[in-house]
């Protein structure tokens, strides 16, 4: 208990002047910490975690700081699969109406301590730029994704959400694992699939990805085992991608065509979302400060016209004002 409270509390103090050293904080704690016996760490390992969490970014370069997170990953794991069901137990109503599902019903990926040690992973991940190919060589950081994808039951569902939170840095760093391991369960017809496409909801879908996954993202903004703010989220990536294309005059990653299908395939409410991202589209790159900011005008012409042209279904009841 003492060394759950202890973590819970005990902080970096970033930016507090030249009298803190969080570095030999860091580094004490870590040795204190690292000598504890398993069954202490077992049970503290939510408030460690935590710790860890906290402390990612001034911990990144301790050796011993990787050998207590794959401890640490252990114990989570444990503790995670322990008190929730496996993750072939999630299941998503097919046959719910859509009102009864307007909200996700979210797992919690942030909070449980195998979420917290997952963060820490990624603070770990260097710069592309700098170090384009950081899972080649074995290594602490390849042991550490590797002992993650490894987890099965709630925590593996976890650390896959996380993971595919970031599935941009990964297809860079190594697309033929994340292919197998990321991008293959997120395609597959299971429950845990629906679950991670949450995770692609969380953000917009870029460029890059839009390019892997852009068919099946259209496929899922139709599927009604997801809940409406998901799909809402994936359209809005889906429109926002064209308005972009558009505007830029590019190649489009996704067929005009298969997006005008897929917006005559949504709900009401999820449809409308996708209308106003253009008006959100319009709005948001007009105000940005650059040197030569585009006018509304610009932006109506090059992009949103052309879109409710050439995109938007032509059925009567879908060009409402």
């Amino acid at each position: 208990h003492v060394w759950e409270q202890f973590a819970w509390t005990h902080s970096p103090q970033r930016g507090q002047g030249p009298d803190q050293d969080p570095g030999q904080q860091d580094t004490r704690a870590i040795a204190q910490l690292s000598k504890l016996p398993d069954d202490v760490l077992r049970q503290s390992v939510d408030g460690i975690a935590n710790w860890f969490m906290s402390w990612r970014q001034e911990i990144v370069d301790i050796p011993a700081a990787f050998v207590l997170w794959m401890k640490l990953w252990r114990f989570a794991s444990e503790a995670a699969n322990n008190e929730g069901p496996p993750s072939s137990a999630i299941k998503l109503d097919s046959s719910a109406r859509a009102t009864d599902k307007d909200k996700a019903i979210e797992i919690d990926t942030l909070n449980s301590p195998v979420g917290k040690l997952v963060e820490a992973f990624l603070a770990y991940c260097p710069n592309l730029t700098q170090h384009p190919r950081p899972f080649d060589q074995n290594g602490p950081l390849r042991e550490m994704r590797d002992a993650m994808i490894a987890t099965r039951g709630l925590a593996g569902l976890i650390a896959r959400h996380r993971l595919i939170e970031a599935v941009g840095y990964f297809l860079n760093a190594d697309r033929q694992w994340t292919e197998e391991h990321l991008l293959a369960p997120l395609r597959a017809e299971t429950a845990e699939a629906l679950a991670l496409w949450r995770a692609i909801a969380h953000r917009p879908v870029f460029v890059d990805v839009m390019r892997v996954i852009g068919d099946s993202l259209a496929e899922r903004a139709v599927d009604t085992r997801l809940d409406r703010e998901t799909r809402q989220m994936l359209v809005f990536s889906l429109v926002l991608e064209s308005l972009y294309a558009l505007r830029e005059a590019s190649a489009p990653v996704v067929a005009h065509a298969r997006i005008q299908q897929t917006i005559r395939g949504l709900e009401d409410e999820v449809r409308a979302h996708g209308a106003d991202t253009v008006r959100r589209f319009i709005i948001d790159l007009s105000e940005r400060s650059e040197p030569n900011p585009s006018t509304p005008e610009s932006l109506f012409r090059l992009a949103a016209a052309p879109f409710l042209k050439e995109m938007w279904p032509f059925w009567r009841s879908l060009v409402t004002p």
